[in-house]
């Protein structure tokens, strides 16, 4: 797997997503600060990616993209 399947979904948070994402980490519920690694990743709200801790995400080689840990780890299982 190539370095850059990886870093095309991978961001650093700054101030303008602080502003467009005040709502914070879907994944976690924690708000995201200044310089936080995150991820787009989709996860139980849907197919849709939206931003997460990166710590809160597994990168899915299959579907070539993040995954929220939890779902990531519910459909491994089931």
């Amino acid at each position: 797997m190539a370095d850059n399947d990886k870093k095309k979904w991978q961001t650093i948070i700054d101030r303008e997503h602080l502003m467009t994402h005040p709502e914070g980490c879907p994944a976690c519920g924690q708000k995201f600060n200044l310089g936080d690694p995150v991820v787009y990743a989709c996860g139980t709200w849907g197919r849709e990616p939206k931003l997460i801790h990166e710590s809160d995400a597994v990168f899915d080689r299959t579907a070539q993209m993040y995954m929220e840990r939890e779902c990531y780890e519910g459909r491994r299982s089931g």
